[in-house]
Order: structure tokens, then sequence, then C-alpha cells
């Protein structure tokens, strides 16, 4: 890759990158919501569990917002850019039981498995070992508790 092809390959994977961002946040945002109203016989594990989610992407989206800057990008820090970025959309405030919350993050958790594999073929492309590293990781989280999420549905 020439300079010119590094320039472009970086302000697309901060793009990208900011949207991966959002979508974090926007999940994080409904973890806490989960985790605030969730009611009936399986409250204390899934409030236990929702924190465990939550705390974990915390630290996900401070290492995604790192990347971004390491590429020479903003990370966006905006609630109403992230609502605009993120495809998951912030759920309604209200009383959740288990099964829809497992439902919703399946959902969720899907998504994100599949936009983290996109942007790993991305920074393959281009040779971006930390991207991809760190994306690896991130897809190894998210595939492991879709594992967990499913098998508690059966």
């Amino acid at each position: 890759m020439n300079n010119n092809q590094y320039n472009n390959y970086y302000q697309e994977m901060v793009n990208l990158l900011n949207q991966y961002l959002s979508n974090i946040a926007v999940l994080i945002v409904n973890l806490y919501n989960y985790h605030w109203n969730v009611v009936g016989p399986d409250f204390f594990p899934m409030h236990e569990k929702l924190q465990e989610y939550y705390e974990e992407l915390t630290e996900i989206y401070d290492e995604v917002a790192e990347r971004i800057k390491q590429l020479g990008g903003y990370p966006v820090a905006s609630l109403n850019q992230y609502e605009g970025m993120a495809q998951i959309k912030t759920v309604a405030s209200k009383d959740y039981y288990s099964k829809e919350i497992i439902t919703n993050l399946i959902r969720d958790f899907e998504y994100m498995v599949n936009i983290t594999n996109q942007l790993i073929e991305i920074a393959d492309q281009a040779n971006d070992e930390v991207s991809i590293v760190l994306l690896g990781d991130y897809g190894a989280f998210f595939q492991k508790q879709l594992w967990m999420l499913n098998a508690n549905q059966l």
C-alpha cells in the first residue's frame, strides 16, 4: 500500500469504527435499561449478568475509541450521533422479563458478530494487525455470549 492508500484505509476504518462505537454505546444504554427494569423470577441472575455485560462492553467501548484515535480520527462522542449511526436502536424503558431480554440480546449480539467480522475482513486486506487482534477479541466475546444465550433458550 502506498501512503494515499493507507490514508484512505485509515479514514474508512475510522468511519467504520465510529459506527461500531455507536452500536456499542447504544447497546450499553440498553443493557443498563434491562438491568434496571428486569422483573420476574430470574431477576437476581439476570440483573447480575446484565451488569457483567455492560462492564465488559464499557471496556470495549473505550478500546474502540482509543483505536480510532490511533488511526488519526476522532471518536464520536454525542448521543445524537450514536443514535443516528447505530443499527442497534434504544429500547423503551419498561418492565422486561428475562425471555424478552435474551431474545433482544441474541439479535443485537448477532449483529455485533456480523459487523465485527466485516471489520476484520477490511483490516485484513490492509494488513492492520492491531485492529484484527482487537476485533478478534470482541468477536470471540460476542460469539461466546451468543452460545450461552442460545443455550439458555433451550
